[in-house]
């Protein structure tokens, strides 16, 4: 039996475009970490011709300084989040420290299950603990 998730990230969504806000909504969470910046980018409409890796994380960088200068809202919401691997939880939560001097410049939630909330709180891998200082807000439907 469902917990009403899916329902509930819709309505988010209708209401962030509603807002205008600039979303990227990941469906499939069982992606690589390469796959993970291609589909960001196609998400938010960015181009990069190129492959690499610092010539993707440029691009979103300026993206989302320019969206950030303009008083825009930009946000990332990956779904089914219990799926990811670590190496793709960390390269989520680096995303987090693109910054302005004195602003983030997104908004990242992740949305899954339960056993998300205890993948992230796991202390014995590296990068689900600095994950979860990251992870400041929480809420649970299927409690």
């Amino acid at each position: 039996m469902g917990t009403g998730k899916t329902t509930l990230v819709n309505r988010l969504l209708d209401w962030l475009k509603d807002q205008q806000i600039h979303v990227a909504f990941i469906v499939n969470s069982r992606l690589n970490t390469t796959q993970l910046f291609e589909f960001v980018l196609a998400e938010f409409d960015i181009r990069c011709d190129s492959r690499s890796k610092t010539q993707q994380l440029m691009r979103l960088n300026e993206f989302l300084i320019a969206k950030h200068g303009a008083g825009e809202t930009v946000v990332l919401i990956i779904d089914e989040a219990q799926n990811l691997t670590y190496p793709v939880m960390e390269e989520i939560r680096l995303l987090t420290n693109l910054e302005t001097a004195t602003d983030k410049t997104s908004a990242d939630r992740v949305v899954g299950t339960a056993r998300t909330r205890r993948k992230i709180k796991i202390a014995a891998a590296p990068p689900a603990s600095a994950a979860n200082q990251r992870a400041l807000q929480d809420f649970s439907a299927d409690e």
